[in-house]
């Protein structure tokens, strides 16, 4: 830990390869010092904070009029520092929904009961309680952040109920993703396919960009850094069988140097296509994310252990299992086998091989893909 230049009482020091800084300052003889900021800016700020709690000789009120939009930014300095990198969900999550309820107050303001019309709010909405919680998720982060470097007093709204979630076991059935292929898009399936045989989360896997591939003696895989969140990791790495790398690849013969599905701009976007598609497929209950399921259900079919299914889906490990299991020669070796194995128990149906006739495809007067005879028999 060494003293940073121009700011006395701010000392620099590194914590898991990261940089961070300390806060050091003497009460009545008694040395304090307050560690963790991922920021210069941040240990600048409490530091002013603690010299004016010396200067009045009492503690800051507590009705400070700190913005949303400060949480929201100390939020997004420590995702950064913690090397997240999947910023898509918690990005769509703050604009779309905390932000228009939240936002417009200040952070002093905020009591249970406006936790709780948010959560009535959404469930008028039609949202899911898995969805609610998610959402909640990242709004407790914000504001636990927000008390944690003394923008806040207390978060209030740690208390608030949430309804609790029905568990979803739906997965696709051969059927289903048959209906998928005739209506969908070549893009459309590719994603499905790459989804069936790798696992991956929906936004991860519709902005997966071709610099994530990395070519090893053993084959092909991604690289992924950290998650959103502990909650909702990526894995690390995931091995590509060679019917996932066909469905990287497409039509194209040589590795893709940006993003790879450049059709949808918007996880919303994508998520109104796949409602469209499966409405007409007459499967309008099969949700995107069913797809992972099916993908966790057929690892288990097979007896696949369960920490390699569990570093496949980027899930938590309880205990010491994710210590012990993060890396070397003999734990890719696990992970490639698993999903080699999965790629030979269901390979892709002959009519979804290279060369199978397509269904042909034409876009309706609102520019969305549509197949012709869907549009002829409409």
């Amino acid at each position: 830990m060494r003293p940073v230049d121009k700011y006395p009482g701010i000392f620099k020091y590194r914590s898991k390869g990261t940089d961070r800084y300390c806060v050091r300052w003497s009460v009545r003889g008694e040395d304090r010092k307050r560690r963790g900021f991922p920021t210069l800016e941040l240990a600048r700020r409490y530091q002013a904070k603690v010299h004016l709690r010396k200067i009045t000789a009492r503690h800051l009120p507590e009705q400070m009029d700190v913005p949303w939009a400060e949480a929201v930014d100390l939020y997004w300095s420590a995702f950064k520092s913690k090397g997240r990198v999947d910023r898509i969900r918690p990005e769509g999550i703050i604009d779309q929904h905390l932000a228009p309820h939240f936002g417009r107050h200040h952070l002093h303001q905020l009591t249970p009961k406006d936790g709780l019309d948010y959560v009535k709010k959404r469930q008028a909405a039609g949202a899911a309680a898995g969805t609610i919680r998610r959402e909640w998720q990242v709004l407790m982060r914000i504001l636990n952040l927000a008390e944690r470097y003394d923008l806040i007093p207390k978060n209030r709204l740690a208390a608030v109920e949430l309804p609790d979630p029905a568990p979803r076991e739906r997965t696709a059935s051969p059927a289903e993703l048959k209906a998928l292929y005739d209506l969908g898009t070549p893009d459309l399936w590719r994603i499905v396919t790459l989804e069936l045989l790798t696992g991956l989360r929906e936004s991860p896997l519709l902005f997966l960009d071709g610099k994530r591939v990395h070519q090893r003696a053993d084959g092909r895989w991604l690289h992924f850094g950290a998650g959103a969140s502990p909650l909702k990791r990526l894995p690390r790495e995931t091995p590509l069988s060679t019917a996932a790398w066909s469905a990287i690849l497409g039509e194209e013969k040589n590795a893709p140097a940006g993003r790879i599905f450049t059709h949808w701009n918007r996880v919303r976007q994508f998520e109104r296509f796949w409602s469209e598609t499966c409405d007409l497929a007459g499967i309008p209950d099969l949700r995107f994310h069913d797809l992972r399921h099916t993908f966790a259900t057929r690892l288990q079919d097979l007896g696949v252990d369960y920490e390699v299914r569990q570093a496949l889906l980027g899930h938590r490990m309880p205990g010491m299992t994710a210590h012990y299991s993060h890396g070397g020669p003999g734990w890719r070796k696990k992970l490639r086998e698993a999903v080699t194995r999965l790629e030979r128990a269901f390979p892709l149906p002959h009519w979804a091989q290279a060369g199978s006739k397509r269904p042909m495809m034409t876009r309706d007067q609102g520019g969305r893909f549509r197949p012709f005879s869907a549009l002829v028999s409409a």
